[in-house]
């Protein structure tokens, strides 16, 4: 056995560690740079916002309602009052007013239409306008001829169908469409005495299809129940009709209703006059494959399966 001559190496010298010496003041300033930065990104963030929030302000005094409600996407189909089959296109390029009515609830269904009729008066020179009234029953429950009945009954234009259209269907998908897609409350909904209710809102479709205002916009049945029992306390105490706030108030000049219709009419001019509206990619994007997208994506995984398999076979293959 060979024997290593171990003489000619040399033992390396030992390095010696020694902790880093730090700068306090480079450590220092650069902490004071990291902060100096961060308060003036603070107050850039702080100052921009609040130019947003003061810029938004001054749109919504001027009437531009919220756009938190959603899209009217689903392509559903309704009967109307003239026996023709309506799907939601029909919202397309228009500014509609929609809201449900009942025959079981003539009372609040006339307050709904008389207010509609108001508005139809207040932008009558304007042809985007449109009324949209939902039947509450099924068509099994109340048919259409009855329900074409009823609404004469209230005073809708049935004969007006360019800008009225009373709208009834069977689907079992209605009551979801109604509540979900349209915002428009829950029909078949009771009160506390546990009688059926009638969905008491009035919603705004842009014409891009987009619903506008607030989640509980605008409810004229209960305004009206607020209105009474205001004047009923005001009928207990005489004395308050002293304030000038109060005159108003029995008046109609600041009545609950009154301040809500004319929000709603301001939303309505916002839309119409200070929004531009781009219809026809709306109608090419209803129109469209909407499942285009989804369907690429499931033939691009089976593919890569597809592919994935025969390559692992091929080198199985090989192996053998």
């Amino acid at each position: 056995m060979k024997k290593v001559d171990q003489s000619n190496k040399q033992s390396e010298p030992a390095v010696a560690y020694e902790p880093a010496v730090r700068n306090p003041v480079a450590i220092r300033n650069t902490v004071l740079i990291l902060v100096a930065l961060m308060l003036v990104g603070g107050i850039l963030i702080f100052w921009k916002y609040r130019e947003k929030m003061a810029r938004d302000y001054e749109e919504v005094k001027k009437g531009r309602p919220a756009q938190s409600l959603g899209i009217v996407t689903n392509n559903f189909q309704m009967k109307g009052v003239d026996d023709e089959i309506h799907d939601f296109t029909f919202l397309e390029g228009k500014m509609t007013l929609m809201s449900v009515i009942s025959v079981n609830f003539p009372e609040e269904s006339q307050v709904i239409v008389d207010e509609m009729k108001l508005a139809a008066e207040k932008f009558k020179d304007e042809e985007r306008m449109q009324f949209i009234c939902i039947s509450a029953e099924a068509e099994a429950d109340v048919p259409v001829e009855k329900l074409r009945e009823f609404a004469i009954k209230i005073g809708i234009p049935v004969e007006q169908t360019e800008q009225w259209l009373v709208l009834t269907a069977n689907h079992e998908g209605r009551l979801g469409f109604i509540k979900d897609r349209l915002k428009l409350g829950i029909v078949g909904s009771k009160d506390k005495e546990g009688n059926l209710a009638l969905p008491d809102l009035m919603k705004l479709v842009d014409p891009t299809m987009k619903l506008r205002g607030e989640v509980n916009d605008f409810a004229f049945n209960y305004y009206r129940s607020e209105d009474e029992r205001v004047l009923k306390h005001i009928g207990e105490n005489p004395e308050l009709l002293e304030k000038e706030d109060v005159k108003e108030i029995v008046s109609g000049e600041k009545s609950l209703v009154t301040r809500k219709r004319d929000w709603m009419y301001k939303n309505i001019n916002y839309i119409l006059n200070l929004e531009q509206a781009n219809v026809e990619a709306i109608k090419k994007a209803n129109r469209s494959n909407r499942y285009e997208l989804p369907l690429y994506i499931a033939g691009g995984f089976v593919l890569f399966i597809i592919i994935a398999g025969y390559r692992l076979k091929v080198k199985r293959a090989k192996k053998k």
